[in-house]
């Protein structure tokens, strides 16, 4: 389904397949040499311009992104690639290339960094991050709010002894015997435990979780990790 075509060592146009013509109604005439410029959205005719250049200068294969006209008018997102063919000498004779649709991913993509941006502001607004723990494995996976939490610095590797190192001494009974409880036997659980900060600072957290078991058997925990600390200390000062 590409649409394929030729071009010159210079970067004219010198052929262009069926699949090109009948997708943006652009005949031959219309679509050789550089006519097939107009074919290509104003706002990403400038950038495919500079990288098709770049490409002729080295002479190495590449590809980018742009959106291309529909006869209708529409403009759809399309892959764009090509590779030189070069003689024995290593001069090169042509340029061939595909331009692949690739606007229903494109806008999957969007769709998704737009969910995944919701996700994280909610988190952000709540100071609540999501968890995963693999027990089998102890691969654990942090959203990022999680490590703006535990103030450990975002893609640091996370392990059980990390976490460790951030619960409260006079909690760390209390964590050690949830890990155990966990490792045991699939369950659901809740519980508060307090962070001791680098700056001496505590931090109050709610966990909760869910235990279930995958396609093979294997245990893991999805969970969230709230930050309570405000509602604590305003709970302690009115207690008192």
């Amino acid at each position: 389904p590409a649409l394929a075509w030729c071009n010159l060592p210079d970067g004219l146009n010198e052929f262009l397949n069926k699949g090109w013509h009948e997708y943006t109604g652009l005949s031959e005439e219309q679509s050789h040499g550089w006519g097939w410029q107009t074919a290509f959205h104003p706002d990403d005719l400038p950038p495919l311009m500079e990288k098709w250049v770049k490409m002729l200068t080295s002479g190495e294969p590449d590809e980018i992104e742009a959106r291309l006209r529909r006869h209708d008018g529409v403009y759809r997102w399309f892959l764009i690639r090509a590779q030189p063919f070069r003689d024995e000498a290593g001069r090169i004779l042509r340029w061939y290339g595909t331009s692949t649709d690739i606007d229903d991913r494109k806008h999957a993509e969007q769709k998704l960094r737009r969910s995944e941006s919701f996700l994280t502001e909610g988190q952000r607004l709540s100071r609540t991050g999501s968890f995963s723990w693999r027990v089998e494995t102890d691969e654990i996976t942090w959203s990022e709010e999680v490590y703006r939490i535990f103030q450990i610095e975002q893609g640091t590797p996370v392990t059980l002894e990390l976490i460790g190192s951030r619960v409260h001494p006079e909690d760390q009974a209390k964590f050690n015997d949830m890990i155990e409880r966990a490792r045991k036997a699939v369950s659901d659980f809740e519980y508060e435990h307090r962070l001791l900060m680098p700056d001496t600072s505590v931090k109050y957290l709610h966990l909760i979780a869910h235990g279930f078991r995958d396609n093979e058997g294997r245990l893991e925990y999805i969970g969230a990790i709230q930050d309570v600390t405000e509602s604590k200390v305003a709970e302690e000062a009115l207690n008192r």
